[in-house]
């Protein structure tokens, strides 16, 4: 059986030492939901942002999916070992970009790849996100596109 896994690894700068403790906080704070997602009541479960993908994350894998590594430049936002949640590191950016620097855009691409050859079991794509937007697109999706 072959396993698929997705890969990325992109720095969000975080210039400020209050800039840093924001995103400590806000981590922590998704821990904490990841690991209480079972347990949570209906009116506590967040409906948008980093908070609400952290809860589907601990719901699906019973902790976070992806590393997230606070570092003096910034916060390392890398998959573990082929497994993360591109939707979270999506919602912690927009929510740093929306507080922090709104006219600025922050972008990723990863890849999407397979531990045995497969038909259609490896692309990728990139992000894209600014305060207000998450664009997404996928290999897939363009190679249809471009078809049509």
């Amino acid at each position: 059986m072959a396993d698929s896994f997705q890969h990325y690894s992109e720095m969000l700068t975080l210039p400020t030492l209050e800039q840093r403790a924001w995103a400590q906080d806000l981590l922590e704070r998704i821990e904490r939901m990841a690991e209480a997602a079972d347990d949570l009541d209906e009116e506590d479960i967040p409906q948008q942002g980093a908070l609400a993908e952290a809860y589907k994350d601990g719901l699906q894998h019973g902790t976070l999916a992806g590393r997230f590594i606070l570092q003096e430049q910034g916060l390392w936002l890398t998959d573990d070992g082929g497994d993360g949640s591109l939707d979270l590191v999506a919602a912690i950016v927009q929510e740093y970009l929306q507080t922090w620097a709104p006219e600025n855009h922050w972008t990723l691409t990863w890849a999407e790849t397979c531990s045995a050859p497969r038909f259609g079991a490896f692309g990728g794509g990139a992000l894209v996100v600014t305060a207000k937007e998450i664009h997404w697109m996928d290999t897939w999706s363009w190679a249809q596109t471009a078809l049509a």
